[in-house]
């Protein structure tokens, strides 16, 4: 049975509501280096930007051919702010 859809805000609308909200909070660290939600949306958009100039579009899917690192976060929320869909691939095939 399907759970109830209790919030109908995109990912890009959840981002940017909490980096306008709470920006000094603390989104995620790796190897002693954290990042706030207004620093992970600045370089979000940066990365969407130049996704958007290399021809990515809404609705397109992006092969992404990433390991486990923290990069892999910042396009998949880049994609999400240009409405494209993320395919991850498996690097170990």
């Amino acid at each position: 049975m399907p759970l109830p859809v209790t919030d109908s805000r995109t990912i890009r609308e959840l981002l940017e509501q909490r980096a306008a909200d709470t920006p000094n909070l603390i989104f995620g660290s790796h190897e002693n280096q954290e990042i706030t939600f207004k620093a992970l949306d600045t370089a979000v958009n940066r990365l969407a930007n130049g996704l958007i100039k290399l021809g990515v579009t809404p609705g397109q899917r992006v092969a992404v051919m990433m390991s486990n690192h923290p990069e892999h976060v910042f396009v998949f929320f880049s994609l999400a702010k240009i409405g494209a869909i993320w395919v991850p691939v498996n690097i170990h095939l």
